[in-house]
């Protein structure tokens, strides 16, 4: 904390930065704010390229840079071979990881800087961010509230979006959604706040203890991350698991949770009284969607979201043996634009593209792209490893 009261300038620059990568949204389709930042930063890293190439030299492992980007290039080879091969010419799933490895090189140049920055300052990098990441998610629950409030700053927001995500998402569910400055408001954002409930656990509450700072802290995030839809809780789930393995004594545990849960009692009391009218708009429009189960179980006697019915037909799309083996080499329906056979399915979705051989490429993939292969190394904390596997 010290290093954030006396580096104000540095922390803010690196907010804000990792703001427009984590978020890229779009400025000028096809300019995101993230190809804004990767230049931000590729010119100052130009102007002082004798420094980072220092530090590249005595402090960067190339097998961290290295093997993703290789990863990366070999799934975009075979994601263009598999639609070669079925004849279908769909490079839709190709396009997607042209953009993960700009993303990439934007995101190593962005972790160079901020790394340098923490060097310089004599910070714990690790910490930094932690602190980063959660405070970037944070700015988001702000936006989202200011954007439900007012819907003249919801429409600055939607300048970003394009007209079907407005009509999807805001739209379709009463100003409820589709509120946050970013190009992933659906899915991509909520999977994005349970991360950052698990870096928030961790950061300010088992590295520390809990406090009125740190509790409002949490309220907001929790506020925000209903917004952006259901996956999010699990962020929630997974992150109260992580405390409640974590390294503090059970009746230091105990304790902290019984004044949190007061904390958060009274903001909501706080919420309710002091913003009333905006108290009742959220329960009305955004409890029906966030806590949608609940309200058709009292309604119907039945636990169930039209999402989740979704996911269940989309789960009975038919195939025979040979699209189980090989796909059929369609990510994209060319004629609505939405996936093929119109399931969201993440790996009902790729079976379909190219078959149980393409699913054991994506597994492996992700282990070397993700924390797992790091899981594994002796040198490892135990109290990291929780992490890493929460």
């Amino acid at each position: 904390m010290t290093f954030l009261k006396s580096n104000q300038k540095v922390s803010f620059n690196n907010v804000f930065l990792l703001f427009l990568v984590v978020n890229s949204f779009y400025i000028v389709p096809p300019l995101n704010s993230s190809m804004l930042a990767g230049i931000f930063v590729a010119g100052e890293i130009l102007l002082r390229r004798d420094k980072y190439a220092q530090l590249v030299k005595k402090n960067i492992s190339w097998e961290s840079i290295i093997i993703p980007a290789i990863f990366i290039v070999v799934m975009l080879l075979f994601s263009a071979l598999i639609p070669v091969l079925h004849g279908t010419k769909d490079f839709s799933y190709s396009k997607n990881f042209i953009s993960t490895l700009i993303q990439f090189f934007i995101i190593t140049l962005l972790v160079l800087k901020i790394y340098s920055d923490c060097l310089e300052s004599q910070a714990p990098i690790s910490k930094h961010f932690e602190y980063l990441l959660v405070t970037v998610f944070l700015i988001q629950s702000v936006i989202q509230l200011f954007a439900f409030s007012y819907p003249s700053f919801a429409s600055i927001v939607h300048i970003s979006y394009k007209e079907l995500a407005i009509e999807r998402l805001y739209e379709n569910y009463n100003g409820a959604r589709g509120l946050a400055l970013t190009g992933s408001p659906g899915w991509g954002l909520s999977v994005g706040y349970s991360l950052a409930y698990l870096f928030y656990t961790k950061y300010y509450l088992v590295d520390r203890s809990i406090s009125l700072k740190s509790a409002l802290i949490g309220f907001v995030l929790v506020l925000g991350g209903i917004f952006a839809g259901r996956s999010a809780y699990l962020g929630v789930i997974v992150s109260l698991i992580y405390y409640l393995l974590c390294h503090k004594k059970l009746e230091e545990k105990f304790k902290e949770l019984c004044v949190g849960s007061l904390y958060l009692a009274f903001f909501t009391l706080v919420f309710y009284v002091f913003f009333p009218s905006l108290a009742m708009k959220y329960v009305k429009l955004v409890f029906p969607y966030a806590f949608e189960a609940v309200y058709q179980y009292q309604s119907t006697g039945v636990a169930q979201t039209t999402s989740t019915n979704n996911l269940k037909r989309m789960w009975e799309v038919p195939f025979n043996l040979r699209t189980f083996f090989l796909g059929d080499g369609i990510l994209t329906d060319h004629t609505t634009g939405s996936y093929y056979k119109r399931t969201d399915v993440g790996y009902m979705r790729n079976l379909l593209f190219g078959g149980a051989g393409w699913i054991v490429m994506l597994l492996l993939y992700q282990y070397f792209i993700g924390p797992f292969k790091f899981i594994s190394k002796c040198f490892v904390d135990n109290r990291i490893k929780l992490f890493l596997i929460c």
